[in-house]
């Protein structure tokens, strides 16, 4: 239900699709779906991307214009990627050493850390991840 702050989940496959209402429960969901999917990855990966997926959603409700979506897949392999979107006018990333003015910034910082490959659509509010692979050992 539009409005409600509850978040309209779709997951089959390995794949999970969230819409995020602009609440303070926003984060933890997203970090919650992160466990749901990737229940196949060891612990200290499902962390690693639990984090880039607090980040990237806590940028989308702070520079974004109401909710975000998020979309999670795991491969065959164990493999997790996904994105964050919202509605905001699109954004370019600060260079790595840019000086912050205020506290905070760091968020696509520790994405870059954490994530093997990560970007920005262009001209978009879309920020796509893919983690390294971490399946939890047999």
């Amino acid at each position: 239900m539009a409005g409600t702050g509850q978040p309209h989940t779709i997951a089959s496959g390995g794949r999970l699709q969230m819409r995020l209402a602009d609440t303070m429960s926003a984060v933890s969901l997203a970090r919650r779906a992160v466990d749901v999917l990737a229940f196949s990855i060891s612990e200290s990966g499902r962390e690693k991307a639990q984090l880039v997926v607090s980040e990237l959603v806590t940028n989308g409700l702070k520079h974004g214009k109401g909710g975000v979506t998020l979309s999670l897949a795991v491969s065959a392999r164990g493999r997790l990627s996904g994105e964050v979107v919202d509605e905001g006018d699109g954004f370019v990333a600060p260079p790595p050493d840019a000086v912050r003015p205020e506290p905070g910034g760091w968020g696509l910082g520790i994405v870059a850390s954490l994530a093997e490959t990560w970007g920005i659509q262009r001209g978009t509010t879309r920020v796509w991840f893919a983690m390294p692979f971490e399946a939890e050992a047999a």
